[in-house]
């Protein structure tokens, strides 16, 4: 069989196309109406689908849909409509928060979604991980090992992957046994940070100061915004899978990976780490009056690590969190 058996008339609308796959075939001409052009493309390539399909099933798998033009999606759309009832199956995947960010995304998306079973996917589970694992290594990990891996990508199976391949070396473990955040997750945290703002990528700064999950409260004292101004600033970052709201928490985010927050942390220069700190630590002095028993260990946890600013706070703040800890039993 040959590229142009049973196709007819589209033959000519595929070269146009991919000329190379139909040599000796004259593309045709663009029609004056783009439209009418844009169906007949979309036609030809839904017809050689179906044609194809009758000979053997057929699957087409997309990957990184969210990096489509709109002429491609809107192809996608075209096709879930028009080859659902014969031996063709197409499978897309994106990244859900970037695709919505992208205006010429959107409206192609939503007529995909009319004629498509969407799946969203999460994170591994510790099994998922331990399989992982196990391929890697050829055994059974330790449990130990897999919970590490799992608490801080998250499951989030790249970041799996990459751990995983730096266990190889051992460099992906520091002397404390703590993980070092391997190239390839920072420059995928870097990237998915790169559509957002200064100021809100500062405002993420002061938070990945404050820890993988932190008060609304807290953080826009820290960085001197009302609270509207807050939430205005922090939505971008929801939208981009960056942060999370946690539900039913009163007022409390978290970052939607321990390696997002580690990564922002990690790119500040030691004196502005230090300065946030004293930011932090300025609003935690505010919030502690009122409820000293609940923020007493975390402000001396920042106070202690702005000391190098020249303020001896910490002495004292460091005092009430041993006495705190001492009257809860927290010998250790």
């Amino acid at each position: 069989s040959t590229p142009h058996d049973g196709l007819g008339r589209h033959a000519a609308q595929l070269a146009r196309l991919v000329p190379e796959a139909f040599p000796g075939t004259e593309p045709a001409a663009a029609p004056a109406d783009p439209d009418s052009g844009r169906f007949l493309l979309f036609d030809a390539v839904a017809a050689t689908l179906r044609i194809a399909s009758k000979r053997r099933p057929v699957l087409v798998v997309i990957d990184d849909l969210h990096a489509a033009d709109r002429a491609s999606a809107l192809l996608l759309a075209f096709l879930a409509r028009a080859v659902n009832d014969c031996g063709a199956v197409l499978i897309g995947t994106y990244r859900d928060a970037e695709a919505h960010s992208t205006p010429a995304l959107v409206d192609a998306l939503g007529e995909l979604s009319r004629s498509a079973s969407r799946i969203a996917l999460g994170g591994l589970d510790t099994s998922g991980v331990r399989a992982v694992l196990e391929g890697w290594q050829g055994a059974p990990p330790a449990a130990g090992l897999v919970d590490r891996i799992h608490r801080v990508t998250d499951g989030n199976p790249f970041f799996v992957r990459e751990i995983v391949r730096l266990l190889a070396t051992d460099s992906v473990l520091d002397d404390a046994g703590s993980f070092r955040i391997p190239d390839g997750i920072r420059e995928t945290v870097r990237r998915r940070l790169h559509p957002l703002s200064a100021p809100v990528r500062a405002l993420l700064a002061i938070a990945a100061v404050a820890g993988r999950e932190f008060d609304a409260v807290m953080v826009s004292r820290a960085a001197t915004l009302e609270m509207i101004e807050f939430l205005d600033l922090l939505e971008p970052a929801i939208a981009h899978a960056v942060v999370d709201e946690i539900p039913g928490s009163g007022g409390r985010f978290s970052f939607r990976h321990a390696l997002i927050r580690e990564t922002i942390f990690d790119d500040l220069s030691p004196a502005v780490r230090i300065r946030l700190h004293g930011d932090v630590r300025d609003a935690l002095e505010q919030l502690f009056l009122a409820d000293p028993d609940r923020y007493a260990a975390e402000l001396a946890h920042h106070a202690l690590a702005a000391a190098p600013l020249g303020d001896e706070r910490f002495v004292e703040h460091g005092v009430r969190a041993a006495r705190s800890a001492m009257q809860h039993m927290a010998f250790e």
